[in-house]
């Protein structure tokens, strides 16, 4: 229920096309959820973060363990560095932002969504109606960059 509420504001706030910072941080927080949900002993489930993990440590073919290790800390540590910026402000070097937050927000929100979805196969979970407005408004914005 608290990831889905955060989802859906996370959506919202995208929607509204000011607020990609708090979509960020809404959505890190409802993936983060869902993602413990799914690796739990019940559901054994990779998360939307581990399957990307897993696909770029594949395509870089560390050479041994150390070297997967460091790559997998390196993806997981720029797949959520917008996240954490927003969310936690990294020490002195962080004092700007340096990326774009509507593709993070975006990027962030999917990653949630697909956890939501794959979670939701497996049990109950409240409906995030606001998943159809999104996908709605970026199929609008592509047609409309086309």
């Amino acid at each position: 229920e608290v990831a889905t509420e955060l989802l859906n504001w996370a959506i919202c706030s995208f929607l509204s096309g000011k607020c990609y910072y708090s979509a960020i941080h809404r959505s890190g927080a409802a993936e983060e959820i869902f993602a413990v949900y799914l690796r739990s002993p019940t559901y054994q489930e990779k998360s939307s973060a581990d399957e990307l993990k897993s696909l770029f440590v594949h395509l870089c073919s560390p050479k041994n363990q150390r070297e997967e290790i460091e790559v997998s800390k390196w993806f997981i540590d720029r797949l959520n560095a917008a996240r954490n910026s927003v969310k936690h402000k990294q020490g002195h070097g962080d004092e700007y932002v340096h990326f774009d937050p509507e593709r993070e927000a975006e990027d962030s929100i999917r990653r949630a969504i697909n956890n939501y979805t794959q979670l939701s196969r497996k049990t109950s979970l409240p409906p995030v109606d606001s998943i159809l407005d999104f996908y709605a408004a970026l199929k609008i914005k592509a047609s409309q960059e086309a």
